[in-house]
């Protein structure tokens, strides 16, 4: 009937105007950007997403879901880093200022590079409060996930307890000193591993198969 044209004319009308004032989802990605950069120089380095979220949330009125698409595709341009594990790792953080990412390592290696590539707990604790405000051990955290360094323990002769280390593969080398790496149980079952390349090995290859290796096989090489 005429009368139900017009409603559907109406109805799709405003249904057009309403579109038309929203905006793109990807326009907001710079205000994102704005919102975690701003976040990360007044909270710290790095942040959790639900932090980024709720910020954005309360400035922009953006949704969770848009705040994510805009984190992920920020973290595709190389504008920040999304470190997110699975449904079961709740390190779910993002560092917005790569270039602070970038000194982190530095100090990190420069650290290592003094002990020949293993650096005891207390060590690197200090190293890493030098970096940031925010806990040693979120920095630490990230580290471990980024496999910058992996877990260990230094056994001495004569010590009555193992001391808590980490070992960073990029600054160990040929000496007389082996990489302090704890004894696996003959218990402890094979892991085994197929490797496929294009032409060449990638940079530091047998350094982070040692040590993925390594941590796979001895399920003990946890940090608490």
């Amino acid at each position: 009937t005429k009368e139900v044209q017009e409603v559907r004319r109406h109805l799709c009308s405003l249904a057009a105007q309403v579109l038309r004032a929203q905006p793109l989802v990807s326009a907001v990605f710079p205000e994102v950007f704005e919102v975690v950069h701003d976040l990360g120089e007044s909270d710290g380095p790095i942040l959790s997403v639900s932090e980024v979220c709720q910020a954005a949330e309360k400035q922009l009125g953006t949704s969770s879901t848009v705040t994510m698409h805009a984190v992920k595709y920020l973290a595709a341009r190389g504008r920040l880093v999304h470190l997110h594990g699975g449904e079961n790792d709740s390190f779910d953080v993002v560092v917005a200022d790569i270039s602070w990412l970038h000194r982190l390592f530095a100090v990190v290696m420069e650290a290592a590079n003094d002990t020949q590539g293993v650096i005891d707990m207390t060590r690197i604790h200090t190293v890493l409060t030098g970096c940031s405000a925010q806990d040693p051990a979120l920095l630490l955290r990230l580290l471990l996930k980024l496999e910058v360094c992996f877990p260990t323990k230094i056994v001495s002769r004569g010590a009555p307890d193992a001391i808590r280390a980490v070992v960073v593969p990029n600054a160990t080398r040929p000496s007389e000193h082996e990489v302090p790496w704890p004894v696996a149980e003959t218990a402890t079952p094979c892991v085994g591993y197929s490797f496929v390349f294009d032409h060449q090995l990638p940079l530091n290859f047998f350094h982070r198969l040692q040590t993925r290796l390594h941590v796979r096989v001895d399920r003990r090489c946890v940090i608490d």
